[in-house]
């Protein structure tokens, strides 16, 4: 396993059972389900900040790249890393 391949593994799983409907996106109210589950003491007003900044195209839902760029911050992993996660999440 290469490195890095053990975090995108745990980011896939949460997005995955954070996503109720199975559309492939997040809604705010879905992450405000990961909020909750890792007691997240942000006000409501602080997590649609934090939802807001995450959702670059402005569509009011995160897609899986927008996801792993919220959980690692954009620019803090390799781009390669970065590049196999958006693959696998094509792929699917």
């Amino acid at each position: 396993m290469a490195a890095g391949d053990g975090r995108l593994a745990m980011i896939k799983m949460c997005f995955e059972q954070a996503d109720a409907n199975h559309d492939g996106k997040l809604t705010k109210k879905e992450m405000n389900s990961i909020f909750s589950f890792i007691k997240c003491k942000l006000s409501p007003k602080q997590k649609d900040m934090l939802f807001d900044a995450a959702d670059k195209n402005k569509t009011g839902s995160l897609d899986y790249p927008q996801f792993i760029d919220w959980c690692l911050g954009a620019g803090t992993i390799s781009q390669e890393l970065h590049d196999r996660a958006i693959d696998d999440a094509k792929a699917q």
